[in-house]
């Protein structure tokens, strides 16, 4: 196999844009060039065309998928671009025509973070049982913190399907509007925004968090709109508060809001008629996020698609919290890198290299920046980007003009067993390989990272590539029963009471998979185990296995992404 990496990863481009919102358009894809081409927006796109036009369908099902399709884009994604005030639409109207990337794959990838949840969420409300409550332990999965110690510091992982686009082509944006202040955009080649990540010339930063639930508003604002308007208004907190209080959202999100000049925070968590705030002051100096509600008045009103979302994501907030927290008094910006690119799976107390981990597959940006100082500490360099050096930004300097890029690289999470590091480079290559539509590599790539390290999770991936690509079944089945051995035997080594919820992802692929070989007896009884399991609390898989019919390979093709279980089974 090729050892040179097939996504290499660009320099961060540090750009200054200026003028009106056409022109700055227009200046970001000119100092850009073919990147914006490249990057996330024309990929994001095609997921979206790719996921409304599903392969393996019968005749009916792809006249469905036409009449959705159908309806979806005129009516409910123009709904949304609606939303998109105009001095943004004319920003995007600028990088189209100077890019040559026509305008509505831009508008449709800036929406499509609001429009899949919301449709999701309608989706939900005829499958209920689909939607798994968000409650104490386990509660749902970007990361991040805020806290006060040694040093003021705000860390964040972005994650977000765009993994080998987005972290490929990486962008420090100075935008200089007209009115109001500058600030720094922690974007994207194609991205031409501050509202997702950023920090204004004040020490104002702000960061964007995704929530699932049942509460949309056709006509309400996008969260990129709202957060760039912070970064363009706000000089304090209180002003940043105003102006979420005064937006009205599609649907639900969380806005991290730091200030370096009071070394403040707060995390406003909303949803379409609900709102909340968290602030830095009562809860110890530490915020930590990891995309559930946590304020009293939206607590547990969102949900989890499958219970390993919420196991996943519950782990993830709660071992960076223990890491900031434990470390709070001697806090460096050495420990909030590593932090939040860890690798620990604290149900099993020990490091591996997906699942349940601080940084995930999905991780397409991790930063910390020092909003009192303007420093930043941006990952960089091929995916996984997390598991590179954090690059140095002097922000004043940038401000100034300047590229700021200083002569320090801090050092993110170090493996303690490196052929793991190798795993997890494998594993993330095959991920971006099957969303390439090249399953045949992602295959292969993921049976190396499983030599370098078997995990049950990524063996279950493994299998679930290998049956859609119509393998060996023979093959996939010892994957599966693989990873149910290791995941009891591990149980049993280190004396624990429950079953993690990939043991039962695993099971019923399992059974499908005796069901594709004419095993339909031994399936049967797999799937009565199944439902008589004690240990299962997704109510989903136990409906599935209780009305189980013979599985066909007609559904295998359906998988649009068989490395994300958070896509409720069917």
């Amino acid at each position: 196999m090729n050892t040179m990496h097939p996504y290499p990863a660009l320099k961060t481009q540090i750009i200054s844009v200026r003028g009106s919102d056409f022109e700055m358009g227009q200046q970001h894809a000119e100092q850009l060039g073919d990147a914006v081409r490249q990057g996330m927006a024309p990929f994001f796109y095609r997921f979206f065309r790719d996921v409304l036009n599903p392969k393996g369908l019968s005749a009916l099902e792809t006249f469905g998928f036409k009449v959705l399709s159908k309806g979806i884009e005129p009516i409910l994604v123009s709904r949304l671009i609606s939303q998109i005030p105009p001095h943004l639409r004319d920003r995007i109207r600028g990088l189209a025509k100077q890019s040559g990337v026509p305008e509505n794959q831009f508008v449709t990838a800036f929406v499509l973070p609001d429009l899949l949840p919301m449709l999701q969420a309608h989706w939900i409300r005829l499958k209920p049982r689909l939607a798994i409550p968000v409650t104490a332990p386990p509660l749902l999965a970007c990361s991040s913190f805020v806290a006060k110690g040694k040093k003021f510091l705000q860390g964040r992982n972005l994650d977000f399907p765009g993994v080998a686009y987005w972290d490929r082509f990486p962008v420090l944006q100075l935008t200089c509007p007209k009115k109001g202040f500058r600030f720094i955009g922690i974007t994207s080649a194609g991205v031409p925004l501050g509202g997702i990540s950023g920090v204004n010339e004040v020490g104002i930063s702000v960061a964007i968090h995704q929530h699932y639930s049942i509460a949309t508003n056709w006509k309400g604002s996008l969260p990129f709109v709202v957060a760039e308007k912070i970064l363009n208004e706000a000089d304090s907190l209180a002003g940043a508060l105003s102006i979420l209080n005064g937006a009205s959202l599609a649907s639900s999100w969380a806005f991290i809001v730091a200030d370096g000049k009071t070394q403040d925070a707060f995390i406003y968590e909303a949803q379409p008629g609900k709102s909340g705030v968290r602030w830095l002051k009562d809860e110890g100096n530490v915020l930590s996020h990891s995309n559930f509600y946590q304020s009293a008045s939206c607590k547990y009103s969102d949900y989890a698609t499958t219970e390993r979302m919420n196991w996943d994501n519950a782990w993830r907030q709660k071992t960076l919290e223990q890491i900031i927290r434990g470390n709070l008094e001697k806090l460096t910006p050495e420990i909030g890198v590593s932090a939040l690119s860890d690798h620990t799976d604290g149900f099993w107390g020990e490091e591996k290299t997906v699942n349940r981990t601080v940084s995930q597959v999905y991780n397409i940006q991790s930063y910390l920046i020092d909003p009192t100082e303007l420093k930043l500490y941006l990952a960089e360099g091929n995916c996984p980007v997390h598991l590179g050096g954090y690059q140095e930004y002097d922000l004043k300097a940038v401000f100034e003009g300047r590229s700021g890029e200083t002569n320090r690289t801090l050092t993110g999470y170090q493996f303690q067993e490196p052929h793991k590091r190798k795993a997890k480079e494998d594993y993330i290559l095959s991920f971006v390989a099957a969303f390439d539509q090249n399953f045949s590599l992602a295959y292969e790539r993921l049976k190396t990272s499983l030599d370098s390290s078997f995990v049950p999770e990524a063996a279950l991936v493994a299998a679930l590539v290998n049956m859609r690509c119509q393998g060996d079944l023979e093959t996939s089945l010892d994957f599966l029963q693989r990873a149910e051995s290791e995941i009891a035997r591990k149980k049993e080594a280190k004396g624990l009471k429950d079953f993690p919820p990939e043991y039962f992802e695993i099971l019923i692929y399992q059974a499908r998979a005796l069901d594709l070989k004419g095993r339909r007896r031994e399936a049967k009884q797999l799937y009565r185990r199944i439902c008589e399991d004690k240990h299962l609390r997704d109510k989903n898989i136990r409906q599935l296995a209780k009305v189980a019919g013979p599985y066909t390979k007609r559904k295998l093709s359906r998988m649009i992404m068989p490395y994300s279980t958070y896509i409720p089974f069917e």
